[in-house]
């Protein structure tokens, strides 16, 4: 018999018998009746998706783990897609056990992490909105008010900025939980979280310092360049490395000849992030610079950053250096190196081969 008509018969029962509906769920709630449900969500019959998603609904919290299960099951994608409804509507329910259950998963599974994640961000209602924001003075050590902070990020909630600009810059919250806030505040586009940011930005832990450089490059405001500029001289190489990312991001032009210098940095990160900003800058003033490093450069990664950042400079002086760079790779027997420039300048490096080209 179909789960739901049986739902409904069963129900009649009990108010023609006068007895309480609360054994219904009871039953339908024991695990292994309820793997059946999640089991059908992947029946070809509508009808039957529609019935088990019924009463995987009613069983509330006692269905999400199973649920989330049903999430990792990549070879039938009806069943994941009928299994991220019936998590929006037990999250618009009781959205707590959710997060609990979310959190539990958060390093084990970045596909369903984004499944479950964008499930829960499409509780985009005032209602939902509102109770994400009470969930984070929420001391469970579950992951409640962590989970919260990472969805009001996705949902761009603005209702949310101030309440994520307390958390950020409370140095008694959890550092994960500031982090996560301060990402949260970037992906809102919060131009008034900018002030509170560049405090963080000062802050002892390089882990909160990144993700408030992340945040400000996000918002993209050229107020935040006092901020990032004096980052590019931090200790840590990871939080070097995101204010380099930042610079065109907020339009921060002036910070070239740092940018240069950090083509010789000894982490191979900050040596690519450096190349992909000055191409973005299109300065024809680095050429020179970008030349010099791809002849003597080891890693491949970044040697194709710099060929690329030369690419995008072009012109006659990019287009010199680049051949003048390439004969010297071939000159010195870095032929990796060489074959890196030859995929992105094949027309000018078979020239040069041929010996068309000259300096």
């Amino acid at each position: 018999m179909d789960a739901g008509l049986a739902f409904q018969i069963i129900s009649t029962i009990c108010d023609i018998l006068g007895v309480s509906r609360w054994l219904i769920p009871r039953f339908w709630a024991r695990p292994q009746v309820l793997q059946r449900y999640v089991n059908n969500l992947g029946s070809s019959n509508e009808k039957t998706r529609k019935s088990a998603k019924e009463i995987l609904v009613k069983a509330k919290e006692k269905s999400i783990p199973l649920l989330i299960d049903a999430l990792k099951d990549r070879e039938n994608g009806i069943k994941r897609k009928e299994a991220a409804d019936a998590l929006k509507s037990i999250g618009s329910l009781s959205i707590e056990p959710m997060l609990v259950e979310w959190y539990k998963v958060f390093n084990e599974d970045n596909e369903v992490v984004d499944f479950l994640g964008s499930a829960l961000q499409e509780m985009r209602g005032a209602n939902e909105i509102e109770n994400f924001i009470s969930l984070l003075n929420n001391d469970d050590p579950r992951g409640v008010k962590y989970g919260a902070v990472v969805i009001l990020g996705r949902m761009q909630a603005t209702e949310a900025i101030e309440a994520l600009i307390k958390l950020m810059t409370n140095k008694n919250e959890n550092w994960e939980i500031r982090r996560e806030a301060c990402l949260a505040l970037g992906n809102v586009g919060a131009a008034r979280a900018i002030e509170g940011l560049k405090t963080v930005v000062k802050d002892n832990d390089c882990r909160l310092r990144q993700a408030a450089i992340e945040a400000l490059g996000t918002i993209g405001n050229i107020e935040a360049e006092e901020a990032v500029i004096p980052a590019l001289n931090d200790t840590e190489w990871n939080v070097i490395e995101a204010a380099v990312i930042a610079l065109p991001k907020i339009s921060a032009t002036g910070s070239k000849n740092k940018l240069v210098s950090l083509l010789k940095h000894n982490q191979r990160q900050v040596r690519k992030a450096a190349a992909e900003t000055l191409g973005e800058f299109k300065d024809e003033m680095a050429i020179e610079s970008l030349k010099n490093c791809l002849e003597t450069e080891e890693d491949r990664q970044v040697g194709e950053a710099i060929a690329e950042a030369l690419k995008k400079i072009n012109g006659d002086p990019g287009r010199q250096a680049i051949g003048e760079a390439y004969m010297t790779l071939l000159k010195n027997g870095n032929h990796e190196m060489a074959e890196i420039v030859n995929s992105k300048y094949s027309e000018l490096c078979q020239s040069i081969q041929r010996g068309l080209f000259s300096v």
